[in-house]
């Protein structure tokens, strides 16, 4: 799920693939599986993906940060580092109350906060060249001192704190997440057993706001989020709340909130 350049705004590398209206692939990405269906990539000149809307939910498996995405960074940033933690719970939500199979990042169930670097285990010319080649590929990042992947504290320091899950903070995100995991497993794992292909749909876009919904024979699932710093007022979302973050509010969205719907029934969209 294309969603850090979402929350951060950054638009290096390959991220300014995402760079024009992020909200758009965002929104795309889950309502279809791809946010890049062919289109030409700014970054390469080239297509990029292929179509996917005649896939069910079930056909993707989304992320919001995995080990790849984090270690190629200069300093293995992790999300709730780049984007703070109120927006990346919002993503948490979505990605976990989505119809989409969602895989976690080690650590993110409890909010870890170290980084997780790129290291090897590497001698001789193969780990100078490594040292080297990443030396050269951050090379134009003003102040980065990418730390030496061959250097054995660059591995201690990218374990993980397991201290961290127990202190106030940790057992908050810890149960945030099981109250997620709980939702996905009682409302939104029933619909997926015969979900059909191109059942998403994009209901509005906005800087830094999303809203999807997806229709199954056993109900229309709705979700929106805000990330913005302004009030956005919500499209029609038919059906009971099955979650609402930080808390609920009736026909619009403050900053850094977001709301689940679930309409039973199909024909109730």
């Amino acid at each position: 799920m294309p969603s850090t350049f979402f929350a951060t705004g950054e638009t290096q590398a390959y991220y300014n693939d995402f760079a024009d209206a992020p909200e758009k692939h965002l929104a795309r990405a889950l309502a279809e599986g791809f946010a890049y269906q062919g289109e030409i990539s700014p970054q390469t000149g080239e297509p990029r993906g292929v179509k996917s809307t005649g896939q069910p939910p079930v056909a993707f498996v989304d992320f919001i940060q995995n080990h790849d995405q984090v270690g190629n960074r200069a300093q293995g940033d992790r999300l709730i580092t780049l984007a703070g933690a109120e927006r990346t719970k919002v993503l948490l939500a979505t990605l976990l109350l989505s119809p989409h199979i969602p895989l976690l990042f080690m650590g993110e169930e409890y909010g870890e906060s170290r980084p997780f670097l790129f290291f090897t285990d590497f001698h001789g010319d193969l780990a100078r060249a490594v040292r080297e080649g990443r030396a050269k590929e951050f090379a134009d990042h003003a102040g980065e001192n990418v730390p030496d992947p061959n250097a054995p504290e660059t591995f201690q320091r990218s374990k993980l704190n397991w201290k961290q899950q127990h202190s106030e903070e940790g057992k908050a995100w810890l149960a945030f997440t099981r109250e997620l995991l709980l939702l996905r497993q009682k409302h939104i794992v029933p619909l997926l057993s015969d979900a059909r292909e191109s059942s998403g749909t994009v209901l509005q876009t906005a800087p830094g706001f999303i809203a999807v919904s997806w229709r199954f024979p056993g109900g229309t699932l709705s979700l929106a989020l805000n990330i913005s710093a302004t009030t956005v007022l919500l499209p029609d979302l038919p059906g009971k709340t099955l979650f609402a973050w930080p808390n609920e509010s009736t026909g619009s969205l403050s900053q850094h909130s977001l709301i689940v719907r679930l309409a039973q029934g199909e024909s109730a969209s």
